[in-house]
């Protein structure tokens, strides 16, 4: 699902060819792979994000849409967030990693895009 995501966010703003994303085989060893039951699933993220307000909303929409961790997000700074190229670069254990936004987070942080290094 975020291959998808993050395939249309390329194409959309003209980084990648438009076309479909590649089909990638996924080798999984059903020996060793155990499924994340603790995942919430998209109905359970609304329904938290409905009884939240301000702060804690912005950080579980963020936490939702990038998969990060929660520290990640925590440190998260403004200087962090590229408007320009629809990213969010997040510094993490095993190191940057850059999540594309969609036109709704952008949104949301709208007010807090000011290139400083202040905390969001």
């Amino acid at each position: 699902m975020s291959l998808r995501h993050a395939w249309r966010v390329g194409v959309e703003r003209g980084l990648i060819p438009y076309g479909q994303p590649p089909q990638v085989r996924l080798r999984i060893d059903e020996r060793v792979y155990t499924a994340n039951h603790r995942t919430p699933t998209p109905d359970e993220v609304a329904t938290v994000i409905s009884a939240l307000d301000g702060e804690e909303a912005l950080l579980v929409q963020l936490l939702a849409a990038t998969g990060a961790r929660v520290g990640e997000v925590l440190a998260l700074r403004r200087d962090q967030i590229d408007p320009a190229r629809g990213l969010l670069r997040l510094d993490g254990k095993t190191g940057p990693r850059d999540f594309p936004l969609t036109e709704g987070l952008l949104r949301l942080v709208a007010d807090r895009l000011d290139g400083t290094q202040t905390p969001c």
